[in-house]
This record gives structure tokens, sequence and C-alpha cells, in this order.
């Protein structure tokens, strides 16, 4: 088993804009489905409206084996 630093779990974390490029959808399609709990699980770097969002890659694994 392959042991990551955390900065390399860090840099592993993909953006909306990448995720949304894999899944053939736009950016506003993700955010859609944030809003209405859809879509792969997230992670908000930080609080309120303007907080950034990332996703791991293994939760994009997860949805789009659900899919």
């Amino acid at each position: 088993m392959k042991n990551m630093s955390n900065k390399d779990e860090i840099e592993s974390l993909l953006t909306p804009v990448e995720v949304a490029r894999c899944l053939s959808v736009s950016v506003d399609t993700l955010a859609h489905w944030r809003a209405t709990k859809k879509g792969p699980k997230y992670l908000k770097l930080g609080s309120g409206k303007t907080a950034g969002v990332r996703y791991t890659r293994a939760a994009l694994r997860v949805f789009l084996g659900e899919q």
C-alpha cells in the first residue's frame, strides 16, 4: 500500500472544472448537483458561499460506478 503525504493528497484533489470535463457536464451542472445533493461527493474548502470546492478521485470513481 502506498503512503501519501498530506501534500500529495491535496495535490490530487480535482477542481470542478476538471470533474466537469471528466463527466462531460458543465461546471454549472456540478454546482446544481451540489445544491440538490446529487453528483459526486465533494469537499468544501472553507465556509460560506465563496468557499472553494474540490473532489477526490475516489469520490469520482464511486460516482461513475453508480451510473
